[in-house]
């Protein structure tokens, strides 16, 4: 199992017209292999701005490869390509592996394996104000073992609180190294804020806080609201567009 992690940066005020393009492009799994892989798509609220971040689920990197590039070459894909990479002024690509602790990648972890096409775990209809929180530990060279020991043995100790809304924890394996991702839902921004609020004020978080302290060169939160478009954010039912 091998996820990917993109982010692409717009120029700004482009957000609908990347949405857009998607549509004329075409979302059919049949016809883009890829799409039978995506997890979801999500447009930043707060940190980067006009940035679209996509995370994908691959059997292996033959797999990735595989799906990636049969587009590659298809004289109707070429005025997508020439379109959408002109709203753009960066890529990010790196390949994730999700953590060596089953609680942490709820979905892929522990026997599971969520594809496209599975049951949506939440929906947007109910929750049209839904946000998915990334954040991100850049660790110090060599502390990953120590960060994990870490989270084993005092994060999971604050139990539910530690754990809501998760979606998966990944570490870089091609990439960025020595860095942490997890994702969580929350229902809002509010309730967003509420909960970190009510982790940090938990004993055993504050006591992997102290413990992931000093092997931390950097902490970041990013808010992002799902694809409005269905097939680009399998994970919620009753996406608002299609």
């Amino acid at each position: 199992m091998l996820f990917e992690y993109r982010a692409y940066t717009l120029r700004p005020g482009n957000e609908d017209a990347f949405w857009d393009a998607q549509l004329v492009r075409g979302l059919d799994p049949v016809k883009r292999p890829i799409m039978a892989r995506v997890v979801g798509y999500f447009a930043t609220r707060t940190g980067p701005v006009d940035q679209i971040v996509h995370l994908w689920r691959y059997d292996s990197y033959d797999d990735w490869y595989t799906r990636l590039y049969s587009g590659y070459g298809d004289p109707a894909a070429e005025s997508y390509y020439r379109k959408v990479r002109a709203l753009m002024v960066a890529q990010e690509s790196r390949f994730l592996a999700p953590a060596p602790i089953p609680e942490l990648t709820p979905l892929w972890g522990g026997g599971n394996d969520w594809r496209t096409g599975d049951a949506p775990i939440a929906d947007l209809a109910k929750n049209p104000d839904l946000l998915v929180a990334q954040t991100t530990h850049q660790l110090t060279p060599g502390s990953m073992p120590a960060f994990w020991a870490a989270y084993r043995d005092k994060g999971l100790r604050a139990g539910v609180k530690a754990l809501d809304g998760m979606l998966g924890c990944f570490s870089t394996l091609v990439g960025q190294q020595h860095q942490v991702t997890q994702f969580r839902i929350h229902e809002s921004a509010a309730g967003w804020a509420a909960a970190d609020e009510m982790l940090r004020n938990d004993g055993a978080w504050r006591d992997f806080l102290d413990a992931v302290k000093p092997l931390t060169a950097s902490f970041d939160t990013t808010l992002m609201r799902p694809a409005p478009l269905a097939a680009m954010s399998p994970l919620f039912a009753n996406v608002p567009c299609s």
